[in-house]
């Protein structure tokens, strides 16, 4: 009976086992619509025709029909979400409206860039966009995969930028620093900032925290990072800012930070405590000496 048992129980888990590898393996064979790359940097000149490509691939079962279109993109400041909206010019466009896909089948699409007079130097950003209906069942279902344009138009690009509104404690009591900033780009063109910080004193110098960000121009991200504090209390310096991968000049700013670990605040309560005990027992034992 025992034996029976067991034997159902691992029967049980065969299948379970056999059934989440099949959900897996569903999974991973049908993703729909997909676009590469992600992000795609391209450098043009005004009147000057450049093309680039992505790649759409049909991962389904089903033929599709796609279509490709551009729209703006932007990012909303501080949170830095991703903001689309209606490209209503077409220096940008598909080279082929559309098209049909078999199952499995990926295909290489050419966007046109011919650039006009009246388009300022510097970074400009689009959403080069595939859709497909694939609706089913009364179900309507529209995929759309984005493949993101950080295009640079040659002429006059200003590389500049600034930290503002910092939130950094002066006194602190945990072994880790926390601050955060708004990095502002304030020139013509993307960069990426590699954002760093650093703690320092006497006799030490802490490893830098790094982390990388894209900021789009005339916009406002806030960041954040931590710092490893050493073991002894004392009076550091923060040294925060970024440095982008178009420049040499690097954004730095300077900070005090009171720095009290809990245990230096009981170990010099201890040493209170102790002198005024010491005290009161130096005084006792003169008042019983006279």
């Amino acid at each position: 009976m025992k034996r029976a048992g067991l034997t159902v129980v691992f029967c049980s888990i065969f299948v379970a086992i056999l059934f989440a590898a099949s959900s897996t393996h569903a999974q991973a064979n049908f993703r729909g619509l997909t676009v590469t790359p992600v992000r795609n940097e391209v450098s043009a000149r005004i009147g000057k025709v450049t093309r680039t490509t992505v790649r759409v691939t049909n991962n389904t079962n089903d033929p599709l029909t796609v279509v490709l279109s551009v729209q703006n993109f932007s990012a909303s400041n501080y949170s830095y979400d991703h903001v689309f909206s209606k490209f209503d010019d077409d220096w940008v466009r598909p080279e082929e409206p559309s098209v049909e896909l078999a199952p499995g089948e990926e295909k290489d699409m050419k966007f046109v860039i011919d650039v006009p007079q009246t388009v300022s130097p510097g970074g400009h950003y689009f959403a080069l966009t595939a859709s497909a209906d694939m609706s089913s069942d009364g179900y309507e279902r529209i995929a759309q995969v984005i493949s993101m344009l950080f295009l640079s138009i040659d002429g006059e690009h200003v590389i500049s930028g600034s930290i503002n509104n910092e939130e950094l404690p002066f006194v602190i009591f945990d072994d880790k620093l926390v601050y955060s900033y708004d990095a502002s780009n304030t020139g013509n063109v993307h960069y990426n900032a590699e954002f760093f910080g650093r703690i320092g004193g006497f006799l030490y110098e802490s490893a830098d925290s790094k982390f990388t960000h894209t900021l789009l121009p005339d916009t406002v991200r806030r960041v954040g990072g931590s710092v490893q504090m050493p073991f002894l209390p004392g009076y550091y310096t923060l040294t925060y800012g970024y440095k982008t991968d178009l420049s040499e000049e690097i954004v730095t700013k300077r900070a005090g930070i009171l720095y009290l670990p809990p245990w230096s605040i009981i170990f010099v309560v201890l040493l209170v405590l102790s002198a005024k005990w010491l005290t009161q027992l130096r005084r006792s034992s003169n008042k019983t000496n006279v």
